[in-house]
């Protein structure tokens, strides 16, 4: 299945998906994550109880409502994907945000940082390591989701989800346990890139700084 292509077609159609929503999820909760956490906490206690009511809705649910709007199945998904990778990815930002060193901004005021300066060598390398950790859940999330969503037959027919369950359903068990293989594989394969993405941030971080 490899050879003849219809492995790497599938898992194409999977792993776009992914990307697109972790990507929007990042464009996203990342500033809004500091926005909350880091300048407007406040706000953030008062958008709590929102925030969780929103947290709790569930993804698949939500798939079905989105594209009663939206009439594109594909945009869908993508959309479906982001709203169950945002909520760790900004939670993660939000504690990163709150738990930057007091000690840390007052360094960077008397060396006459600028609130720019204090951003992106104070705050957000110490938010790093809980930014990383949500990203990690939600491309945990990401994966679960893609692969419900393919499940569920409400795709264009592609995706290593609508693969799985079409060779359930024809009765072609090996191909559904190589299906299975490879969405297993390349979300370990997904969450080792991040790891390496990781470490490589706190080299350069170290060079610079």
């Amino acid at each position: 299945m490899s050879l003849n292509g219809i492995i790497p077609f599938e898992t194409a159609y999977t792993l776009i998906r992914v990307l697109i929503g972790v990507s929007l999820a990042l464009i996203v909760a990342i500033p809004l994550g500091f926005l909350l956490g880091g300048f407007f906490k406040k706000i953030e206690n008062s958008l709590n109880p929102l925030l969780r009511l929103l947290e709790q809705i569930n993804p698949l649910t939500l798939f079905h409502l989105i594209i009663l709007f939206t009439l594109i199945n594909e945009l869908a998904i993508v959309l479906v994907i982001y709203w169950a990778v945002q909520w760790p990815l900004l939670n993660n930002t939000v504690t990163g945000a709150k738990n930057v060193p007091s000690e840390f901004i007052k360094i960077g005021k008397s060396l006459n940082f600028s609130k720019s300066d204090i951003f992106w060598k104070i705050q957000l390398p110490s938010a790093l390591p809980y930014i990383f950790t949500g990203l990690r859940l939600g491309v945990i999330f990401a994966f679960l989701i893609a692969m419900g969503v393919e499940m569920m037959g409400m795709t264009t027919g592609n995706g290593l989800g609508y693969f799985i369950m079409h060779s359930q359903e024809t009765g072609y068990v090996p191909d559904m346990w190589a299906g299975v293989a490879v969405m297993t594989i390349l979300a370990v394969l997904v969450n080792y890139s991040i790891t390496l993405i990781e470490k490589e941030f706190y080299r350069i971080e170290n060079l610079l700084f």
